[in-house]
């Protein structure tokens, strides 16, 4: 008779757990042995919810990539601003080389602009943003260049020289301007045509 009892009470417990789990049983409280209080349940994590989380993570990453700026930019810092790549200085033929020489020409007058966009822009614009005001104004350089490098030090960013394209992290790149003797050229020379 207790194995019939023991039986019975198995079966119809096989038979509620599908109906307990449709109801919402997996997101009911749960009785916490340790200290005799209800708890929450927490939900499971799943591969769809990686992989949204993942998703997220990217469109964030995009969405910064494809930042506006807060300033209304002069054309030639709007290019830099959205600068996916940076090219050598000396290459003649550069998407960016017109856009880089103009900004150079504005000087002082591009400070806040530059400012912002050492903040705000692509990878690639940020270190392009520090690089000319590194000759406008040395010691905002610096300081925007160590809160890049905290920020976005590990990113890659392409750099396209006369022999290759290649990736370099962002701070590989912040320390090779900072060094006396840089190898990478981010900019042009002003005087080059």
């Amino acid at each position: 008779m207790r194995l019939l009892k023991t039986l019975i009470a198995i079966s119809a417990l096989a038979l509620s757990l599908p109906a307990a789990y449709s109801q919402g049983a997996a997101t009911r409280a749960r009785p916490d042995l340790t200290t005799s209080e209800d708890i929450p349940a927490q939900p499971a994590k799943t591969q769809a919810d990686a992989s949204s989380a993942a998703g997220g993570a990217e469109a964030e990453a995009k969405s910064k990539s494809e930042a506006q700026p807060q300033l209304q930019l002069p054309p030639c810092l709007a290019e830099i601003f959205k600068a996916q790549a940076i090219e050598d200085g000396s290459l003649k033929s550069a998407k960016l080389r017109g856009s880089l020489l103009e900004a150079q020409k504005m000087g002082a007058g591009a400070k806040d602009a530059l400012t912002e966009m050492a903040q705000t822009a692509s990878p690639a614009g940020r270190l392009i943003s520090v690089a000319l005001l590194k000759r406008l104004d040395a010691p905002l350089s610096t300081k925007l260049a160590q809160a890049l490098k905290q920020e976005l030090g590990d990113q890659s960013v392409s750099y396209v020289s006369p022999a290759e394209r290649c990736h370099y992290s962002v701070s590989d790149i912040l320390n090779d301007m900072a060094s006396a003797h840089p190898l990478i050229k981010v900019l042009p020379e002003a005087s080059a045509k």
